[in-house]
C-alpha cells in the first residue's frame, strides 16, 4: 500500500471513530454506487470482498468490493477495522490468502471470501485503483434490506 493510500486509511479510521456506530445506507446498484450524486451520502451496495495484494495496516485493512463473484471490473474500496465485533474483519496474518478473510456481520454471523454481502458506508472518492470508497462500514448478509 502506498504512503498516500496508507495515510487515507489512517485518516478514514480516525474519522470513522468520530462518526459513531455504522448504520444502514440507501440501496444503490453497484454500477452506479460511485456516481457523483452519491458522494458524501450513506449508501448500500451488494458485492463480494477480496483482500488486497498487501496490507501494512495495524488497525484495519482496505478491502476490495466487487459487484460479481468473478471479481471482474474495478472494485470499491471499503475501510474495515480489525476486531471481533460486528462491522469488523478478523486480523490477517503477515502472509495471507483470500481464504484468511473473516468478516463479522451485523447479525453476529461471519462471512468469508466469495460470500455475498451488503455493505453500507459513506461514499467518497479515495485511493487510486478503485472507483470510490466507503467508510464507517455496516456489514450484513447480502439478503438484508433497509
Amino acid at each position: 500500500m502506498g504512503i498516500n493510500r496508507l495515510a487515507t486509511f489512517v485518516l478514514a479510521l480516525g474519522l470513522a471513530g468520530c462518526m459513531g456506530e455504522p448504520t444502514r445506507g440507501v440501496n444503490r446498484p453497484f454500477a452506479s454506487a460511485c456516481d457523483a450524486a452519491n458522494e458524501g451520502l450513506r449508501i448500500a451496495v451488494r458485492g463480494y470482498f477480496r483482500l488486497p495484494d498487501s496490507n501494512e495496516g495495524n488497525y484495519g485493512v482496505t478491502l476490495n468490493l466487487y459487484g460479481d463473484p468473478a471479481f471482474d471490473g474495478t472494485p470499491i474500496a471499503v475501510l474495515v477495522p480489525f476486531g471481533a465485533e460486528p462491522h469488523h474483519v478478523a486480523s490477517i496474518p503477515p502472509t495471507y490468502t483470500d481464504d484468511d478473510l473473516v468478516l463479522h456481520l451485523a447479525d453476529g454471523t461471519e462471512a468469508g471470501y466469495g460470500t455475498g454481502v451488503r455493505v453500507s458506508g459513506r461514499m467518497y472518492y479515495g485511493p487510486r485503483g478503485v472507483q470510490c470508497a466507503l467508510e464507517n462500514p455496516y456489514l450484513e448478509p447480502a439478503g438484508q434490506e433497509s
